[in-house]
Formats: structure tokens, sequence, C-alpha cells
């Protein structure tokens, strides 16, 4: 593998595992992306090793941008906070989902329609953030009427911390990831 570059979407092994396995300087670029991506919607982290060239950073860039959006850092460890909260936050929006499904349906809305309006408002709301010069919070405010049925929602949610809830499991996802690459980095070397 001498003078090529070797990507790796794999969450959670660190670059210097690789490094040792491969014993000489090889040139690695780590690339998070997230399920959307097979849409063009993507969301993607990538972090390259002090080896990888200009040359080769735009041809990654080019590719993972080929599916969506990218952000790279030069800071490893900020890979792991955009995999708990990109590459793995399809799978919260889509449990939040899940769950309004499930809760109008309790209350008699048929499943089909409850999916159909659900999928439909996240789409919605993720475009007017993408959209929107305003921050994501002050969209939010925009939707909420003091004291009217919105807001009504929105203390339930602040009721039971869910702003400690998603805290509590992006650290959890990140904490993960640190444990899987410390059980490779000692099962490979």
């Amino acid at each position: 593998i001498e003078n090529q570059l070797t990507i790796t979407v794999a969450a959670g092994i660190e670059v210097s595992v690789y490094e040792k396995l491969f014993v000489k300087p090889v040139a690695f670029a780590r690339v998070i992306p997230n399920t959307p991506s097979s849409l063009g919607f993507g969301a993607t982290g990538i972090y390259f090793n002090v080896n990888v060239s200009e040359e080769q950073k735009d041809c990654v860039n080019a590719i993972m941008e080929s599916i969506g959006i990218v952000e790279i850092v030069d800071d490893e460890a900020m890979l792991d906070v955009i995999a708990a909260c990109a590459s793995s936050g399809p799978a919260y929006y889509l449990q939040f989902m899940e769950h309004m499904v499930n809760a109008a349906t309790k209350l008699g809305l048929d499943n089909k329609k409850a999916e159909h309006l659900v999928v439909q408002t996240c789409l919605g709301a993720a475009q007017i953030a993408k959209h929107s010069s305003q921050s994501i919070s002050k969209l939010r405010e925009n939707v909420t009427s003091k004291k009217g049925i919105t807001a009504e929602a929105l203390n339930v949610f602040e009721k039971s911390d869910l702003a400690g809830i998603v805290e509590n499991a992006i650290v959890a996802n990140i904490n993960r990831a640190k444990e899987i690459s410390k059980e490779l980095d000692k099962r490979f070397l």
C-alpha cells in the first residue's frame, strides 16, 4: 500500500490503530458518513492523518461531497462527536418519529396517515432549518405560541429533561466509540 491512500468508514477505530497495524507510514482518511448518504443527503465527517497529501484530501472530499455535506476536522476526537450526532443521528430522529407515530396511533389516527404526516413534518422542519438564516432555537421559538399547544408539549419535554437525555445519549455514543477503539487496539496489537 505504499503511496496509496486508505479510507476507513469504521466508527470507533482511531487512525492510530491502523498506523500500528501497518507499521510504516500510511496515508489514512477516517470518514464517518451516515445512511442518508445513500440518497444524496449525507452528513459526513472526515479526519486525515499527517501522511495524506492535499491532492488526496481533495479527492476524498470530492467523493464524500457527491453524497451530501462534509465537515473536515483537524482533531480526530471531533470525529467521534460527528459520529454521535450525524452518523448515529438518523436513528435518533427515526426513533423520535416512531414514538410520535405510535402516540398518534394510540390516540386513534390511522398508522399510515400518522407515518405520512410525521415523515413530512420532519422533512419540513429539516428544510426550514436548512434554508433559514435563523438559528434552530429561533425557528423553534417561531413555531411556539406562548401558552399554546406547542408550548405545552415542549414543556413536557423540558420537564423530562430532554436536553439532558440527548446530551447523555451523545456522550454514551462517544464513550462507546472510545471503548471499541481500545478493544480493537488490544486485539490487533
